[in-house]
């Protein structure tokens, strides 16, 4: 984490770990059911709700703090809410993604996983320059970064915008992916055990649909 982070957001914090060996699948039967499941016991969720959500309104007051409008980008876990609030199903991206969804939608913690064979460690999250490049998943072309949004970039490139709301296409999970490194998003006044829980749950769920081994669960603060 950037000594500017650590400034701007105390408390700061974010886990990861690394599942090696994943075989990953476009859908899983078992896995659908599960995702119909968890939008059924939500049935009643309203927006206000959502708003209510103790991470995320620390997310958005996180993207507040560095101007980003969080009322058109949303964390993670509020767009994934904001789904089944509205009645819509959720994503069907593959076994791994759709897996890790469960964790964030049951419990509010951001989490983004990425193909690890296209990341160049060491991770850090910190305050985006002016100006740096990055081609963001489903867009056409490449786009340019504002001064100081919350990012995760390896030693090479940039790999998410505004925590985990987008990330660059180069390291995106797809039924290719052998390695994934899944990381949990922190934040000031998220309790580290919160952030070490989801991320925990998350990799359980990608090593029950797409198998692997879990390696260690990291806090970094």
């Amino acid at each position: 984490i950037s000594p500017e982070v650590k400034s701007k957001f105390p408390g700061t914090t974010f886990a990861y770990t690394i599942i090696k060996g994943v075989k990953i699948h476009k859908s899983s039967p078992e896995l659908e059911q599960l995702k119909q499941d968890l939008v059924d016991s939500k049935k009643d969720l309203t927006t206000e709700d959502i708003q209510n959500v103790t991470s995320i309104k620390i997310y958005r007051q996180m993207f507040k703090e560095t101007g980003v409008d969080y009322h058109s980008r949303r964390p993670s876990p509020e767009a994934l809410l904001r789904r089944i609030a509205q009645g819509k199903s959720l994503y069907n991206i593959n076994t791994a993604v759709d897996a890790y969804n469960l964790a964030v939608i049951e419990t509010g913690v951001g989490l983004g996983g990425f193909d690890y064979d296209q990341i160049t460690e060491p991770v850090v999250l910190r305050l985006s320059k002016s100006g740096e490049t990055m081609h963001l998943l489903g867009d056409e072309s490449p786009s340019q970064t504002e001064e100081g949004e919350i990012v995760y970039a390896d030693d090479k490139k940039l790999l998410t915008l505004d925590l985990n709301y987008r990330d660059i296409n180069q390291t995106k999970i797809t039924d290719k992916t052998k390695n994934i490194i899944l990381f949990a998003d922190g934040g000031p006044g998220i309790d580290p055990e919160m952030v070490t829980h989801a991320l925990t749950r998350g990799a359980k769920y990608i090593h029950k649909f797409c198998g692997g081994e879990v390696g260690v669960i990291i806090l970094v603060k």
